[in-house]
């Protein structure tokens, strides 16, 4: 259980984070004709931080008195890290040192907004840029993976994420409508099992995780395009419930997982499934209490100062077009 290549999850969340985060910021500027950066900033800012500090401090005791305090002094090392969201240059042997991902996000957060949608204007040069960061991450992953955490850590992520938004483009561009009628030929399986296939590759060698994130593409193009089986699935409440907590349950879930595993002691397949099955349900409850005291009111938060700065910016533009 423990050899399958569970951290390849980073990779699907990445290219679904990158199509997601363009994707809205396409609706935003076809919606209004521009999109506000310090709006959007303000909503990840109170989407992502709050729950991320709620986590952090519960870290705290954990650090302190856990293996008795053996990795007290990296935790106290890494906090400096963790709260500047520099959490990808962690050791890895610190405790919460599993959110280096939230560090690559958070710089893609800031710099493809910012780049895509203030200083290009055309869908064609996005376009260009997703490719350009797309090949360069992959490449600098391809040739020193081996060698370096930095290549299998942040390289690896930054491909993918470029992919997602890649993607984004893609799917609200003039090549949609062949795209969707080339989708339309391929069966439902197809995608599903280069998705699969791309996992085993994964497990025998981890260069194959730049296929698995092609795969994953693949798979949410086609999903997007046709009449995938799978939207149905994905869009009924069990799904939408999970999606909406994962945040939390990702941030939470070792600080539920390791105490079961070390009460329990599992040796067998099937006891380390009961291990899982009883700490996801666990890590749901909690993560639950999460959105509802933290996140939601966080979130709203976030939207009701977003929309006063962008009603702010609307008023300037109006009163010096007034002036003018």
């Amino acid at each position: 259980m423990r050899h399958l290549p569970g951290w390849a999850g980073v990779d699907v969340f990445c290219v679904l984070s990158g199509f997601l985060i363009t994707t809205l910021l396409l609706r935003e500027e076809q919606g209004s004709g521009s999109v506000k950066l310090k709006a959007f900033y303000l909503r990840r800012f109170f989407r992502i931080v709050p729950i991320f500090l709620f986590v952090l401090s519960l870290y705290v005791p954990v650090a302190y008195f856990g293996e008795h305090g053996a990795r007290w002094s990296t935790f106290k090392e890494a906090v400096p890290l963790y709260l500047t969201f520099m959490q990808d240059f962690v050791h890895h042997e610190a405790p919460f040192s599993f959110c280096w991902t939230l560090g690559v996000e958070e710089k893609f957060y800031l710099i493809w907004p910012l780049v895509a949608f203030v200083f290009l204007k055309r869908l064609r040069y996005r376009v260009g840029v997703a490719c350009f960061f797309l090949l360069v991450s992959g490449t600098f992953y391809l040739c020193f993976e081996s060698s370096s955490d930095r290549a299998f850590y942040q390289a690896r992520s930054y491909a993918a994420l470029a992919l997602g938004s890649l993607l984004g483009c893609l799917l609200v561009s003039k090549i949609t409508l062949q795209l969707s009628r080339l989708l339309a030929s391929i069966p439902s399986i197809v995608p599903v099992m280069s998705v699969l296939l791309s996992l085993v590759l994964v497990y025998y060698d981890r260069a194959f995780i730049l296929l698995l994130d092609l795969a994953v593409g693949f798979f949410l193009s086609h999903l997007l395009l046709t009449q995938h089986l799978a939207r149905m699935w994905l869009s009924s409440p069990i799904p939408v419930w999970v999606g909406k907590r994962s945040y939390s349950m990702y941030l939470i879930h070792l600080l539920i997982l390791n105490p079961i595993r070390a009460a329990l002691h599992p040796k067998t397949v099937p006891a380390e499934f009961l291990v899982l099955a009883i700490a996801y349900v666990v890590t749901a409850g909690c993560a639950h209490l999460i959105y509802l005291l933290i996140e939601q009111p966080m979130r709203q938060l976030g939207k009701r100062l977003g929309s006063l700065v962008e009603h702010r910016s609307t008023s300037s533009v109006a009163i010096l077009q007034s002036t003018g």
